[in-house]
């Protein structure tokens, strides 16, 4: 009787555990095109420069939470954590409430300065400008209410990974819906008329603090969307918290005393050297278990500082093309106006982008972050901690193995993820986006904009899978010299293809950029560790490129019969999209998969 290997046992555990992780995504990912279309209708694109302002305020948070979801606390806590929690329960708690009073006390310096710099920013641009209405002042006001999500949602994402690392993903998966939630909901306060829902309400007065929500205008609904995004990370977190201290997973006061202790020796330690390491030796002898607790807190910081820069230096071309959309856009044929400071520069140069190009660029990445949610950061999320394993217990073949199947599950579904994404990108974002504010004008620019982001989806659901192999295997500088040149592509080529492209331009330099890190990351690694084998992978592109193009091909020809636009035309444009293309790419693949098997 032949028995199941482990490797293909634990590959069905992990599918088991994509599809629910998928799960919980889609759910969350829905209630955010929900969220986002609403958010479109009510405060619009193109006709008010306050979404601008929104967008470049939650731009840090944005990047922060995207840090977060994209694994930077899984992939410094779970190698610590998950091995401390098999073999000793007890210290693994302890672990995980020093890490978390470390990491608030730290996020929460950063909120305290960063209020502190709103602050003097503000005084700064009003004493310059003299303009209470300008965007920067609308921006920093707006960014001042939000920094407190950068206390709690890390905190939120923090006690995610310790959950993932106990194997906890159904409950994990369904978290994120919450700050959906709170973000439909403070769009239903703040403009019930606004929203797109089955029903309308003819006549509501919502009193909250003696201000009727439903008369306040664009800049009062941003700052109040923006408490409710942050209670929506405060209850992320306390939810979770709640199911930890279910689980017995609790923050004690002995906790606390190590923190104190260890902050006391470093700030108040004599200045000599020698005794400062003496009252450390002596603090370590004297608190055995402590000392264990303190050399995982180290290896932790040791791996999150790399896996931080990582990240960063990856979502750093988002946060880029955010900036040069804010500085290249304005009137047409207009001169830059900040170009006067280079009197050479002034008359030479005009606005390649219109007002709205940063709201593009933003409503255009929530739809090229689906396929990356549900492919890449949903595969990377679940194999980490099997590789991990695999990389503890120096068993190379079946690392090469579980890479290599990993990197040919995401090829199969990405491939003709972007196929679909090109084809549903109009109808999309009219369904999605064309509501109240949202004219159809804005919504054919920013399908525009979604088409061009969908060329490097490959490429942005790999990315998650390689940086996690080059962790697994302890090597930090490969990635982060690889993603410094990578940025600098990036801005060269979107310099170059903004004035014949506009905003364009700067989501084919974001996709073009990503393919070339990621072929990068693949070839180095593989040329280090050539027990991964290409022939299976190069199998796997020509079977889904085979299918895909003739998914492609049946698309075209039914969508040829849709010429209307209209609602129900969308509608049936993206259910028929989505139902054949599913059905023609998972036969034809079926088919060739059976095929080479019999050859």
């Amino acid at each position: 009787m032949n028995r199941p290997s482990p490797s293909s046992s634990n590959r069905k555990k992990s599918l088991t555990n994509i599809c629910i992780m998928a799960i919980g995504l889609l759910m969350s990912r829905i209630l955010g095109f929900f969220r986002d279309m609403n958010t479109a209708a009510v405060m619009g694109m193109s006709g008010s420069i306050i979404m601008d302002a929104f967008v470049l305020a939650f731009r840090i948070p944005n990047e922060v939470k995207r840090l977060c979801e994209d694994g930077t606390l899984q992939l410094s806590f779970i190698p610590v954590f998950t091995p401390l929690w098999i073999k000793d329960r007890k210290e693994a708690t302890k672990l995980f409430g020093v890490t978390l009073i470390v990491l608030s006390l730290f996020l929460l310096l950063i909120v305290i300065l960063g209020e502190a710099f709103c602050v003097l920013a503000i005084w700064i641009v009003d004493s310059i400008t003299n303009n209470s209405e300008s965007l920067y002042r609308f921006a920093l006001l707006t960014f001042m209410y939000l920094l407190p999500f950068l206390l709690f949602f890390p905190l939120s994402m923090f006690l995610t990974a310790a959950l993932q690392g106990m194997e906890r993903f159904a409950f994990v998966a369904f978290i994120p819906m919450l700050f959906n939630i709170f973000w439909l909901a403070a769009l239903l306060f703040i403009s019930p008329f606004g929203l797109y829902l089955p029903f309308r309400i003819e006549s509501l007065h919502l009193l909250f603090f003696g201000f009727d929500l439903c008369q306040l205008n664009l800049i009062h609904q941003a700052v109040f969307l923006s408490l409710a995004i942050v209670s929506g990370s405060i209850f992320q977190f306390v939810i979770q918290m709640l199911y930890l201290y279910w689980l017995g997973i609790r923050v004690r006061l002995a906790d606390f005393r190590i923190i104190k202790d260890a902050l006391q020796i470093f700030f108040f330690a004599p200045r000599n050297q020698k005794q400062t390491l003496t009252l450390f030796a002596d603090f370590l002898t004297q608190n055995i278990n402590n000392s264990l607790i303190i050399h995982n807190l180290i290896k932790i910081v040791r791996i999150l500082f790399p896996s931080v820069c990582i990240l960063f230096l990856i979502q750093i071309n988002v946060l880029l093309a955010t900036i040069i959309a804010i500085l290249f856009s304005g009137e047409p044929g207009t001169s830059i106006s900040w170009l006067r400071l280079f009197p050479g520069l002034k008359d030479w140069l005009t606005y390649p982008m219109t007002v709205g190009a940063t709201s593009a660029l933003y409503f255009s990445e929530r739809l090229y972050e689906f396929p990356l949610g549900m492919i890449g950061v949903t595969v990377g999320t679940v194999f980490y901690p099997l590789i991990n394993k695999h990389a503890r217990l120096k068993n190379h073949k079946e690392l090469a193995s579980d890479i290599q199947w990993a990197v040919r599950l995401v090829l199969a579904m990405s491939i003709p993820a972007t196929v679909g994404l090109i084809f549903l990108a109009e109808p999309l974002s009219r369904l999605l986006y064309e509501h109240g504010e949202f004219s159809a004008d804005d919504a054919l620019r920013t399908s525009h904009i979604i088409s061009c982001f969908a060329l490097g989806i490959c490429a942005f659901c790999l990315i998650p899978i390689m940086i996690r192999c080059y962790f697994v295997v302890r090597d930090y500088r490969t990635p982060i010299f690889i993603s410094f040149r990578n940025i600098i592509f990036f801005l060269f080529l979107a310099m170059f293809l903004i004035w014949p492209q506009a905003e364009k331009g700067l989501a084919i330099s974001f996709s073009l950029a990503a393919w070339l890190q990621v072929l990068e990351l693949f070839w180095i690694f593989y040329r280090k560790h050539e027990t991964i084998k290409l022939f299976p992978i190069f199998k796997t592109i020509m079977k889904s490129g085979i299918a895909t193009i003739l998914m492609g091909e049946i698309l075209w020809l039914i969508f040829q019969g849709y010429t209307e636009i209209d609602t129900m035309t969308d509608l049936k444009r993206i259910g028929c999209g989505l139902f054949v293309g599913i059905i023609i790419f998972g036969l034809a693949y079926f088919l060739l998969e059976n095929k080479i098997q019999k050859e």
